[in-house]
């Protein structure tokens, strides 16, 4: 942590630590303020799912690959087809982002937490300019993953082969709060 100088104001120093004691910061996606589709799209992409295929997804699945025009060959070989189940792999944009971003986001939480010290800004300011920084490590997160690849008829019904961005939504819902303890 930075050095600082205290000077008399010992009784707002103890209201900072202690409101900063007393809070904390959330940032993610938050189920009570999304849409069920875009939670369950966030969670699939954050962990990967396995889903097992049934006669009825299989069909549908054919369909769309000859109304795109992709052969039965371009699957071959994809897990679909060898096991009966459709594999989604892990995309984690939230874990990821917060991972890659850490070091930053530490170091602006020491200076903001000096600047809390030196009465400069709130406890809830400090926190809520960490939070700003965790929604934009998520974003940037999105933004930067390209692999793995998309399945060709998912590129092929999206009209992109960039993963996690289809509508916006998913990206557009990252937000954060301050909390109590």
């Amino acid at each position: 942590m930075s050095s600082i100088t205290v000077k008399k104001d010992i009784p707002g120093i103890v209201q900072f630590l202690r409101e900063l004691r007393q809070n904390a910061v959330e940032s993610g996606l938050f189920a009570n303020l999304v849409s069920e589709q875009t939670m369950i799209a966030a969670t699939v992409q954050e962990f990967g799912a396995v889903i097992k295929m049934t006669d009825q997804m299989r069909k549908w699945f054919w369909a769309q690959m000859a109304k795109y025009g992709l052969r039965k060959k371009a699957a071959t070989g994809s897990k679909s087809e060898s096991t009966g189940f459709i594999v989604i792999p892990a995309r984690p944009f939230v874990q990821g982002g917060l991972q890659r971003q850490a070091s930053n986001i530490l170091e602006a939480a020491d200076r903001l937490t000096v600047s809390g010290l030196q009465r400069k800004i709130s406890a809830q300011d400090a926190l809520r300019a960490i939070g700003l920084m965790m929604e934009r490590a998520m974003k940037d997160e999105i933004n930067r993953i390209t692999e793995p690849p998309l399945h060709p008829l998912t590129v092929a019904m999206k009209g992109s082969e960039k993963p996690l961005v289809r509508t916006g939504a998913m990206r557009a819902a990252i937000t954060s709060r301050v909390v109590s303890r």
